[in-house]
C-alpha cells in the first residue's frame, strides 16, 4: 500500500484526471479513510468514470460493515 501512495503522488495531480481520482480514492478506503475515499470517488463518478461508481457501492459496503462490527463490540 505503501508504494501505491508513493506511486500517486509521483503523478501529476493537477491534471484532475478521473482514474487519478479513482485510485486515491480506493487508497484512502484501503487505509480506512472513508471520508477522504469518498470524496475521491464521487468526484471521479461526477467526471463519468463508471468503476468509481462501483467503488462506492464497495465503500457504502464497507462503511456499513464496520458499523456493524463497532455495533457488536458495544454489546
Amino acid at each position: 500500500m505503501i508504494s501505491a501512495e508513493r506511486y500517486l503522488g509521483m503523478v501529476n495531480s493537477k491534471k484532475h484526471l478521473p482514474e487519478y481520482t479513482n485510485a486515491m480514492g480506493v487508497l484512502m478506503l484501503l487505509k480506512g479513510e472513508y471520508e477522504h475515499a469518498e470524496e475521491y470517488l464521487k468526484a471521479a463518478a461526477k467526471s463519468g468514470l463508471q468503476a468509481a461508481g462501483q467503488n462506492l457501492e464497495e465503500l457504502a459496503k464497507k462503511k456499513t460493515n464496520t458499523a456493524e462490527i463497532e455495533k457488536k463490540k458495544r454489546k
